[in-house]
């Protein structure tokens, strides 16, 4: 019994000197959750920068929805020869509701710091421009990441039964929004 006795102290001081994290311990733990922090970080930054281009494509999609509404509108009216000024108008205003990251018609010739994450209408060039605000986390993608949107008239080939007139100039055959850019 004596000999039992004896062993628990020891046994006792032990298990005090082992409660704590060791610096080595402390520092594979530190490591780890830094690790798993930065694969975090980038799935966030991936899943951020998808919903913004699925937000851009969302807003591309009910334009041309609103150009062929606009289009059907002025062919059911017997309008045809307003067709040459949709290439002129700002396709953000077919739209019953802007989206909140519209701010509205600038001269893109002189303006200057451009807010990213943002649709403009460029007065000058009757274009409508989104200038996109996230990079995949590839700072070399930063600039010059930018859509453009553009309605072109579609024009029938002068050899085609269309075209009308005495100089057969090319009828309209109908209008597209393009989208250049990422």
């Amino acid at each position: 019994m004596a000999g039992y006795h004896s062993l628990r102290p020891q046994h006792a001081i032990r298990r005090m000197q082992q409660a704590g994290f060791t610096l080595i311990e402390l520092m594979v733990t530190i490591i780890v959750a830094a690790i798993l922090a930065s694969v975090l970080l980038d799935r966030m930054l991936f899943y951020r920068d998808q919903a913004e281009k699925v937000a851009m494509q969302q807003v591309v999609g009910n334009l041309r929805s609103a150009l062929h509404m606009k289009l059907a509108s002025l062919l059911a009216r017997n309008r045809e020869q307003e067709l040459l000024q949709l290439a002129q108008q700002n396709p953000m205003n077919w739209l019953a509701e802007k989206p909140s990251n519209y701010l509205g018609e600038i001269d893109l010739s002189n303006a200057k710091n451009l807010e990213k994450g943002n649709w403009y209408f460029d007065t000058s060039d009757k274009r409508l421009l989104y200038l996109v605000a996230g990079n995949g986390g590839d700072a070399s993608k930063a600039e010059g990441n930018q859509v453009y949107l553009k309605v072109k008239i579609l024009r029938a080939d002068p050899a085609y039964p269309l075209a009308r007139g005495p100089e057969r100039k090319p009828a309209v055959e109908g209008v597209v929004l393009e989208q250049f850019g990422p």
